[in-house]
């Protein structure tokens, strides 16, 4: 029979039955076992377990409703759907802030059981190892308690972490070596192209990947992409197709369909938001652990790797807040509707200007990340300039989580150690000269 452990009770492993979790509850299922069916006939679990996920979910979402519980992906653990030996779990973990009241509890979902939806602790560091091995991530420099370089943030310790300075120009190559390293290490990609679609720091960093790994690859491009962006990709061996907005989801899905070109989306996939969490990793393990951590977000797969990252590996508790420029605010609209949604986009942070949330993305935000912050055009090149007087080339999408905070956005934190992620620097000298206060 399954078990079903709760509070501090602890089972035996032996590869077909689970160990129960102290602190929490976790229901073990194995798929070998034998269930009497509503007629008494004894049926192998595999084969009522279509039904019965369908009821553990209702069940689960009933708990959610009733108790003061958020769900928290097992580490170590599958899903329902993705192995066919050993067991199988779901886990309710009662997460308390100091204040008494549950962590996240407005944000809480039930993890997808029929196909994976949030990265768990074991694909972080799986990623983080993945990268290690590569040498076109670099650890980026990590700048601590600078608040005295920016006067009216004095009150904060405040920390920027320069992934402006990380290969590639931003923290994309991050995502992207553990995305394209993983179809490696699972697809024959003999004779096969991979394509995306990308306006600029994705394709850059899918370019210098392919080139290093002697893939081929096509990078579909809209037709306001600029210039500089489009002749560097094209010289790292990556083909460029410029599209009407309109048409580049068209002209991928196509390529995918027709040519049997494999898909590598530029924010919207759980290695690609595994690999961007070792951002985060990197910060814990300098020893920093932030109060409140400030990432911008466009299709939202930086802001949940970093947030992911420091829910699960952190020893205490942190908040994470996703900015979004209020021209592209779609994870800011999403949040509010419930669910991702597109719309027209617009703003000088042309990075963070992606027309729709991404389906993972929000999943992990609604999970992770404590609430979205929008920041204005003349805020993000403040802040642009700001950065620039003191040294730093950081790029208008880039600029947008420092905005937030020097400009008073973000609640209490007075004396609290405050992280921002500077996410990319690749910005030309005539972009600057364009943007900057003359």
């Amino acid at each position: 029979m399954p078990l079903l452990a709760a509070g501090g009770a602890t089972e035996r492993n032996d590869g077909n039955n689970a160990a129960a979790h102290t602190g929490g509850i976790r229901v073990v299922l194995s798929p070998s076992h034998s269930l009497p069916d509503e007629a008494g006939r004894n049926v192998e679990l595999s084969a009522l377990l279509h039904g019965a996920v369908h009821r553990v979910k209702s069940r689960l979402v009933h708990l959610l409703q009733t108790d003061d519980y958020t769900t928290t992906p097992s580490t170590g653990t599958q899903d329902l759907s993705s192995s066919v030996s050993g067991a199988q779990t779901v886990e309710l973990h009662e997460k308390r802030s100091a204040a008494g009241k549950p962590l996240n509890a407005d944000k809480s979902e039930v993890r997808d059981v029929g196909e994976q939806e949030l990265v768990t602790l074991d694909d972080i560091r799986a990623a983080k190892q993945r990268l290690l091995q590569n040498k076109l991530v670099v650890r980026t420099p990590l700048l601590r308690e600078v608040q005295a370089m920016f006067p009216g943030v004095e009150d904060i310790r405040l920390h920027l972490k320069l992934e402006n300075m990380q290969t590639a120009g931003s923290f994309k190559i991050r995502g992207v070596v553990n995305q394209i390293d993983h179809l490696l290490e699972t697809q024959d990609l003999t004779d096969k192209k991979l394509v995306t679609m990308s306006a600029g720091n994705y394709g850059k960093a899918f370019a210098y990947y392919l080139q290093s790994a002697r893939v081929s690859g096509v990078c579909v491009m809209p037709v306001t992409a600029p210039e500089n962006r489009v002749q560097l990709i094209r010289s790292l061996g990556v083909e460029v197709e410029l599209r009407a907005l309109p048409d580049l989801q068209v002209t991928v899905d196509k390529h995918v369909a027709e040519e049997g070109y494999v898909l590598c989306h530029s924010f919207d996939d759980l290695h690609l938001i595994a690999g961007h969490a070792s951002c985060a990793m990197e910060v814990l393990e300098e020893g920093l652990t932030p109060d409140v951590v400030l990432v911008c977000c466009g299709g939202g797969g930086l802001v949940s790797g970093v947030a992911a990252a420091f829910h699960l590996a952190s020893p205490k508790p942190v908040k994470v807040y996703a900015v979004e420029p209020e021209g592209a605010n779609t994870m800011w609209e999403s949040y509010r509707a419930g669910k991702p949604v597109s719309k027209e986009v617009k703003s000088v942070a042309s990075g963070l200007s992606p027309p729709y949330a991404g389906r993972l993305c929000y999943a992990h935000c609604k999970r992770f990340v404590e609430d979205v912050i929008l920041v204005s055009e003349e805020e993000i090149v403040q802040a642009m300039h700001e950065l620039f007087e003191r040294g730093l080339k950081v790029e208008p999408a880039g600029c947008a989580a420092m905005a937030a905070i020097l400009n008073h956005r973000v609640p209490e934190v007075e004396g609290k150690d405050v992280l921002v992620i500077v996410s990319g620097g690749n910005v030309s000298v005539q972009e600057l000269y364009q943007l900057l206060p003359k």
